[in-house]
């Protein structure tokens, strides 16, 4: 028997609204960055950056000065620790609403992300909650291009070799020449051997040494991120620091990033 008119209207009417809901979810937005931890000069194409200050970073070139470490925490709650004399852009950050799922946890992305990000000189540390296996990653090096999804890493273009370690999720490496090349947790990327065809070249294993340096880190960015928290508004995104029980003991190990 059909459904009769008034009922087959109150049918699509729900699966529209149900429609309209799910695109709201994956509705995407810019994201927003807030300046966690500031030791030293950090700006923005040109303009100084004050501590808990949050900004629009898409287009902006980030530099931070000669001494001292910076703290940048992204609305999905990646957090990046900048070397001295780094240089980075921000080519593109795009961020869902909050979908829910991930409301009672702070060790999932709430909604996924797509950032683009352009690193010209310098290095950072990177640490972010698991990101959601629809989020991308990408950052372009002079190098290569990094994509993928990661929890913590290090990437530095002035060490002696220049290096990729990383300590959680896997990126795949594009260049110009020659095949991609996945790189996967606890393996670091000689970025001077990029031009070679070898990938016993390029790629090894982190020894413990290696891997204590570069965890030492990323705890700092972890630690940051996890004290700040994002809440859509209607201009973007509203930030909010809270205080842990045992934040008081961390500041004292962090005090260039906690509080001036």
């Amino acid at each position: 028997m059909s459904l009769r008119r008034p009922a087959r209207l109150l049918c699509l009417l729900t699966l529209f609204a149900l429609g309209c809901a799910g695109l709201r979810a994956e509705e995407m937005r810019e994201g927003s960055v807030f300046v966690k931890g500031l030791s030293g000069s950090l700006t923005a194409d040109g303009r100084q950056l004050a501590k808990h200050e949050s900004f629009d970073p898409v287009g902006k070139t980030i530099v931070s000065g000669s001494s001292g470490h910076s703290c940048l925490v992204f609305s999905n709650r990646m957090a990046l620790v900048l070397d001295p004399d780094t240089t980075l852009v921000v080519k593109s950050f795009q961020q869902a609403l909050p979908d829910g799922s991930a409301r009672h946890t702070d060790d999932v992305e709430q909604a996924r992300s797509e950032i683009d990000l352009k690193l010209e000189r310098g290095g950072f540390a990177l640490a972010q909650v698991k990101p959601r296996a629809t989020s991308t990653l990408t950052i372009e090096l002079p190098q290569c291009t990094l994509s993928g999804r990661v929890s913590a890493m290090h990437i530095s273009l002035d060490t002696v070799p220049p290096e990729v370690a990383v300590l959680e999720g896997n990126l795949r490496m594009s260049r110009k020449s020659g095949r991609d090349l996945l790189v996967q947790s606890g393996q670091w990327l000689d970025l001077s051997m990029t031009s070679h065809l070898s990938q016993r070249d390029m790629l090894k294993p982190l020894d413990a040494v290696h891997e204590s340096a570069v965890r030492s880190e990323t705890d700092v960015a972890e630690g940051n991120y996890k004290l700040v928290f994002f809440t859509p508004s209607a201009s973007g995104w509203q930030p909010q620091v809270r205080i842990l029980k045992t934040a008081t003991q961390n500041a004292a190990k962090n005090d260039y990033l906690i509080r001036n």
